[in-house]
């Protein structure tokens, strides 16, 4: 998928739903060939910690309720807030999005690579694909998204379905993709498939320009 005014390095978004394991298998990418990650999750994070306007935006928006005793953010505060809610969702993308994809576009513009990979949660409800040169899809049964979130995050089966309602289905995902990794239990060659997609992507990186002619 190629943008209107091509980008170097060749970006490919790496997206899932919540729990698919896109930060495993990016992570994979790093492992065997080196490839840098810009993780939005990260940034996310880090535009919230205490005294960044992004987090004095949402105290503004949803009150204190959403911080701990120390004045950090909760998250699990927040998401309780905004999951239920449609309005406070958009509310709070509106606020972090346009920072998040800033520093984004900050550090896709600092690398000097063939390619590099974006770990993005949100590629199939924006309108923002067209930024991308291509879209990987990290699937599984939304079952099994279900129970490692619970798992992971030590959250209640409703808290988890209220959030993945809020994201695109896993056919609205999967309608988008140029690339598929299945990451159920059922996959037992993940490395042989990266091996596949590390040779195709730095294949169609070659048909870019070089870094910074």
């Amino acid at each position: 998928m190629t943008s209107n005014q091509p980008q170097y390095p060749y970006v490919v978004a790496v997206t899932g739903g919540i729990g698919s394991g896109k930060t495993y298998i990016c992570d994979m990418f790093s492992a065997m060939f080196d490839i840098k990650v810009i993780d939005a999750d990260l940034i996310a994070r880090e535009i919230v910690e205490p005294g960044k306007p992004c987090l004095k935006e949402i105290i503004s928006e949803f009150g204190t309720v959403v911080l701990n005793d120390n004045n950090t953010l909760n998250r699990a505060a927040l998401k309780s807030v905004v999951f239920s809610d449609e309005s406070k969702r958009k509310a709070l993308e509106k606020i972090t999005h346009p920072k998040i994809r800033e520093e984004i576009s900050n550090q896709i513009k600092s690398l000097k690579m063939s390619y590099c990979l974006i770990s993005i949660p949100l590629v199939a409800e924006s309108e923002r694909r067209q930024n991308f040169d291509r879209i990987l899809v990290v699937d599984c049964p939304e079952k099994e998204q279900l129970e490692r979130v619970m798992s992971r995050d030590l959250l209640e089966k409703e808290q988890v379905s209220a959030i993945m309602k809020a994201q695109a289905n896993r056919e609205e995902r999967l309608s988008i993709a140029d690339d598929v990794i299945d990451n159920s239990s059922q996959q037992i060659s993940l490395s042989t498939e990266i091996q596949r997609l590390h040779k195709l992507y730095e294949q169609l990186a070659q048909k870019l320009s070089p870094v910074n002619e």
